[in-house]
């Protein structure tokens, strides 16, 4: 009652402030500038906020709060424009929104999408936004309840739902994910800073790789390149199509989904440390295992964006930038033409972090309570919550792979021959060994540093090998042999892969010699020109007004471009620095 009496005045006044009309002005403002950032992958809510807090000085500090709020609160959402018109998630709050949104926008189905994540994600904030205020007495002891082995456990659970999406071939998916965590581990170690598939000498990796420079890589490249060979747009139709009140009424016909996933959003949302990483692939795997006919996604199903963009809404630079860019939209071109899961890559690059981070602690705190009593060891890890987590892990990973080979995220890959599917993945092979030799050279003082890649990297290892024995046994027809270059429209493109990937070859090139902003004005105007064959006038145009908008865009966020060699040996002026 004590908590009540002082928590029920401090609600009222709460809305008395911001029921004022100068503090819904403010509010409404970032709102604005929200839609206006979230909707260029990468430029989430830090960089807004990086933008707003010049002007934030001497400011009251309820309008700064409600310029905040406004602005942060709509980035889940409006980051849901690049992940349905491009196929790019625009964070990691909407990377599960890619797989049917885009597939719906290729249909010239893009507003139906749109419509119907916007009225989830709109629902989904208005629910967390219920529950946490009504929740919020017993918030505190819910959120203590978290340790790191519960945490871990949730992690793991979002890790699970690679079983769902592992598609056709299982070993395949499986072999993803462990490379998608052992990329997410390349960098500085988090517990001892030992280096992992990095140096100093590139000092850009021992950050390790960033979640936009992976999600363009693995979904926007190989389709921007698809795209390029077959000299096609996303859609038939140049127009978002018709359906935004459809996508309101699909909504509204899967509402019970939509309180679900928001709900998830919730609990999750309120664990420290979770978030968008975590609760868009359990949302997204829970829409595909309560649907009957699963079949659909991945190609366009509803439910597949109701599901992620109910929760994510509950929840609330360097010199190698380039070749990053396209040394991972490689690997996404490979892993769409031979029918490896790139859901399943993203997710486990997404939860490497976390999923490390959380085992080390959990670990060593264990180590500590083992040392005291074996009984208080045990009852650190297998706590009630982690027990009831486990039970659930092991209820998605068993009906997820039954239900994995019914989702065809790249359609109907035909089988190929043997040699190009069976030389991706000794390359994949190779550089998982690599990897895996790499971490073992870390000294054994930092053990925490080397255990998790380690662990990792040798699951892969093995699921690699088993895919080696499978190609070497099954026939040619057998669908782990799938290749979009067999049959489809990648093969009937009038344009061949590597001559399209010349043309990225080119622009880094043409970055490493004269730095990035210098070759983005060559490399337009030459490719609208030659390969796109429009007039130079146009073909400058279009070169200018997309250089222009990146120097705006840089010059507002204080960034400078990759340089190159001639940067090394000259002193330019800005941008050319």
């Amino acid at each position: 009652m004590e908590t009540l009496s002082i928590a029920l005045p401090a609600l009222s006044e709460a809305i008395g402030l911001i029921s004022q009309p100068i503090v819904l002005g403010y509010l409404v403002l970032g709102v604005v500038m929200g839609l206006s950032i979230g909707v260029f992958p990468g430029l989430g809510g830090i960089a807004g906020l990086s933008l707003l807090l010049p002007f934030m000085f001497g400011m009251d500090p309820v309008l700064g709060l409600a310029l905040m709020i406004g602005m942060v609160a709509v980035v889940p959402t409006s980051d849901t424009f690049a992940s349905v018109l491009m196929g790019i998630p625009g964070s990691s709050a909407s990377q599960a929104t890619v797989l049917d949104g885009f597939p719906m926008a290729k249909k010239g189905e893009a507003a139906r999408a749109l419509s119907a994540a916007f009225a989830s994600s709109l629902f989904g904030g208005l629910v967390g936004a219920t529950f946490l205020t009504v929740f919020i007495l017993i918030a505190r002891p819910l959120v203590l309840a978290f340790g790191l082995p519960e945490m871990l456990m949730v992690t793991i659970l979002g890790l699970s739902m690679v079983a769902i999406l592992a598609g056709r071939v299982v070993w395949k998916g499986l072999a993803a994910a462990g490379l998608g965590l052992m990329v997410g581990t390349i960098g500085e170690a988090d517990a001892g800073g030992s280096l992992r598939m990095a140096t100093y000498d590139l000092p850009y990796l021992t950050d390790g790789l960033k979640l936009v420079i992976v999600g363009l890589g693995i979904f926007a490249v190989p389709e921007i390149v698809s795209l390029l060979r077959q000299d096609s747009s996303i859609s038939k139709s140049a127009t978002l199509g018709s359906g935004w009140m459809e996508g309101v009424r699909d909504w509204f016909r899967n509402i019970w989904l939509s309180m679900r996933c928001s709900i998830i959003g919730v609990m999750v949302g309120v664990i420290p440390g979770l978030g968008g990483s975590v609760v868009d692939w359990i949302s997204y795997g829970h829409a595909v295992q309560t649907t009957k006919d699963k079949s659909q996604f991945g190609k366009g199903e509803i439910r597949g964006i109701v599901g992620p963009e109910s929760s994510n809404n509950a929840k609330e630079g360097g010199g190698l930038v380039p070749t990053l860019l396209f040394v991972i939209g490689l690997i996404g071109i490979f892993l769409r033409r031979f029918d490896w899961s790139r859901p399943a890559f993203l997710i486990g690059f997404v939860l490497s972090n976390p999923a490390e981070t959380f085992t080390n602690q959990a670990y060593q705190i264990a180590a500590s309570r083992f040392r005291k009593s074996f009984e208080e060891g045990i009852d650190y890890i297998f706590s009630p919550i982690v027990i009831v987590l486990l039970i659930v892990t092991a209820l998605s990973v068993f009906f997820g792979l039954r239900q994995a080979k019914m989702l065809q995220a790249e359609g109907d890959v035909k089988s190929g021959s043997k040699r190009a599917p069976v030389t991706f993945l000794l390359v994949v092979t190779a550089y998982l060994a690599v990897a895996v030799i790499n971490a073992s050279f870390i000294p054994n003082y930092a053990f925490t540093d080397k255990v998790f890649p380690l662990f990792a990297g040798s699951v892969a290892l093995v699921c690699c090998l088993i895919l080696v024995f499978q190609m070497m046994m099954k026939p040619e027809a057998d669908v782990i042999f799938a290749d979009k270059e067999a049959q489809g429209e990648d093969a009937d493109a009038p344009h061949g892969l590597w001559s399209t990937l010349a043309w990225f070859a080119g622009l880094l090139a043409l970055s490493a010699l004269f730095g990035f902003i210098i070759a983005l004005a060559l490399f337009p105007v030459s490719f609208f020109r030659v390969r796109a064959q429009v007039s130079w006038t146009k073909a400058v145009l279009l070169a200018a007004c997309g250089i222009g908008f990146m120097l705006v865009m840089a010059g507002a966020l204080n960034r400078d471009f990759p340089p190159g060699l001639l940067q090394s040996l000259v002193d330019l002026l800005w941008p050319l620095t």
